[in-house]
């Protein structure tokens, strides 16, 4: 048994420790949206890196810079692109296949873009 009680309810603050998450109910909305982003950017970054699309994973890996994921999660989706790349594993297929997902991803960056700043805007608009 424990003589430390039990585990708190809410995550510790930022900056406590490696991987923890700021108390939600305590975040002002600009910061709610910008943790939403952060979130959103490091699950595209994890699909991209299991997509096998180097190209791909690239392109996401900008996106995700600007978005404020950790350096170390770019690190490691940039290392597995390198890995495909150097492993010739991408052929005249692929490469087509790619340039359909890298417009698609185009496509989804311009949407995500406009609907950040209707976000925003409404923030603005929040605002006394």
């Amino acid at each position: 048994a424990s003589s430390r009680g039990p585990a708190p309810l809410c995550p510790p603050r930022l900056g406590s420790g490696p991987g923890t998450r700021p108390p939600i109910a305590r975040m002002t909305v600009q910061n709610k949206l910008v943790y939403a982003r952060i979130m959103r950017s490091e699950e595209e970054l994890r699909e991209a890196a299991k997509s096998g699309s180097p190209t791909r994973i690239q392109a996401v890996c900008k996106r995700a810079v600007i978005a404020g994921v950790s350096q170390t999660s770019i690190e490691a989706a940039l290392e597995v692109a390198e890995k495909l790349l150097a492993g010739g594993q991408a052929s005249a297929l692929e490469a087509a296949i790619e340039q359909v997902s890298a417009d698609m991803d185009t496509a989804l960056s311009r949407a995500r873009r406009l609907r950040a700043e209707q976000d925003l805007d409404g923030v603005h608009d929040l605002s006394p």
